[in-house]
This record gives structure tokens, C-alpha cells and sequence, in this order.
């Protein structure tokens, strides 16, 4: 009884207006695998209804669906449809719905053709200025060991500020072991860059190279050099790390603080 009040309290709050009610429904629903009343909360507007249903269309590999629901402007589908297409290896498909302007189609394309290893087709299609085949290429390009040339199309890629080529060419550089330029790009105020190089130099335990760039003040470097003068036995040299990063509000550092100051 307690159950079905808390189910009809959900659906209640849900068909008016209440975000969050609509969100818990549509989870019990997920958990449920009642396609038929997602399905009709979906049809009725509710996205995250919506969301749900065409999660698990997916899972259950119902393609006829997931087209349909996509050709109706189901804007939550056209994800689970292309991430099918490429489990099927649907690369026709995929091609008619890229050429459509769909931007999931193209990137599960150059998914699909990265999968297949298919460098002449990602470079034809790099050149036209698709930036989802330019970065797809260029992993593949560095899963063969070619690293020059996926450097190269990676950093062109970035200079015309694509985020999803500048990523990836952070992590090129680090296996190049092009430690500077990694520097260079994480002081021009690239936080993905500077935790990247952070990692990377507390897996080499480079205490002199973490020092050095934590010196320019970025606060998760602070933090791992704190980490590292603790694990190497300095903690007096820890606690004045901490000790200018909770000053300067870090909340994180005041309690790591207290705790070394606890310490024997």
C-alpha cells in the first residue's frame, strides 16, 4: 500500500511541472522496464521520460524504435541510434544522417571508421574540415605509434580552438614527452593541461618538476607536491604548502593541513 501511495505521490507531482518528481518517475520506470508508460510520458513531453525510454532501447538493441523516435525530432535519440549504428557497423546509415547536418551521425562515424582502421577515408574526410574524422584519425594515427603526425594534425586542430583536439593533443605530448610544451599550454591557462602534466610527473616522481611548475601557483599542484613531500618524509615542507593554500581559502588544504599537524 506504502508503495503504491509513493508511486502515485511521483506520477502526481510529475504531470505538473515538477522536475525533479518527473526524473524520480522516469528512474522507477528505467528500473522497472515499463517501456509502455515511459513511452507515453515521452510522447506526452516528458524528456526525461524520454531519456530513459530510449536508454533502453538501446540496451535492448531496438533499432526500429530508436529510428523511429529519432525521426520524429526525438532529440534524446539520436544518440542510443548512432551508438547502435556503429555496434552494427550501419555505415551507410550513418552517412545519410550526417549528410543531414547531424552531428552524433558524424561522430559515431568517424567512431566506426576509426574502429574499422580506415586511415585513407578519416584523411579524406579530415581534409574537408570534419573535425570528428580529424581527431578520430589522429587517435589512430597514435594507437599505431605515429605520433609526429597526430601531434601535428592534433595541434592544427586546437589553433583553430577545437577543445576535443586540444585534449587529446595534451595527452600526444606527454607520451612524446614534450614535457615543456605541456607547460607552455597549461600556463596560457589550460586547466586540462596542467592536471595532465601534474599526473604525469607524480607517476615519474619528479619532485624538482612538480615544484617547479606548482610555483606558478596552480592549486592542484600545490596540493600533489604537498602529497608527494608527505610520501618522501619532508612534512615540514608539506605543512608550508598547505599552510599558503588554506590562507588563500582552499578548504581541502586547511584540513589536510590539520591533519599532518596531528601527526607524531
Amino acid at each position: 500500500m506504502r508503495e503504491w501511495l509513493s508511486r502515485l505521490f511521483r506520477r502526481k507531482h510529475a504531470d505538473v511541472d515538477d522536475w525533479d518528481a518527473a526524473r524520480e518517475l522516469a528512474d522507477s520506470l528505467g528500473v522497472q522496464g515499463n517501456l509502455k508508460a515511459l513511452e507515453r510520458r515521452a510522447d506526452a513531453g516528458d524528456e526525461y521520460a524520454a531519456r530513459m525510454l530510449n536508454r533502453l532501447l538501446l540496451e535492448r538493441g531496438d533499432l526500429n524504435q530508436l529510428r523511429r523516435r529519432a525521426a520524429r525530432g526525438e532529440g534524446s535519440a539520436w544518440r542510443p541510434l548512432t551508438r547502435l549504428l556503429v555496434e552494427r557497423g550501419e555505415l551507410d546509415e550513418l552517412q545519410h544522417y550526417e549528410a543531414t547536418g547531424n552531428w552524433d551521425a558524424s561522430l559515431a562515424l568517424a567512431q566506426l571508421l576509426q574502429q574499422r582502421g580506415d586511415v585513407d577515408e578519416l584523411r579524406r574526410r579530415a581534409e574537408q574540415g570534419r573535425r570528428y574524422a580529424a581527431t578520430a584519425l589522429a587517435e589512430l594515427l597514435w594507437q599505431r605509434g605515429e605520433l609526429v603526425e597526430a601531434a601535428a594534425l592534433l595541434r592544427e586542430r586546437a589553433d583553430r580552438g577545437d577543445g576535443h583536439a586540444a585534449k587529446h593533443l595534451i595527452k600526444v605530448l606527454l607520451e612524446q614527452e614534450k614535457l615543456d610544451e605541456v607547460r607552455s599550454i597549461a600556463e596560457r591557462g589550460d586547466d586540462h593541461a596542467a592536471r595532465l602534466l601534474v599526473q604525469d610527473l607524480v607517476r615519474q616522481s619528479d619532485l624538482d618538476g612538480l615544484r617547479s611548475f606548482a610555483s606558478t601557483g596552480h592549486g592542484y599542484a600545490n596540493l600533489q607536491l604537498a602529497e608527494m613531500l608527505v610520501t618522501q618524509g619532508d612534512i615540514s615542507e608539506a605543512i608550508d604548502v598547505l599552510r599558503q593554500l588554506a590562507a588563500a581559502g582552499d578548504d581541502f588544504a586547511a584540513e589536510r593541513l590539520d591533519e599532518l599537524r596531528l601527526m607524531p
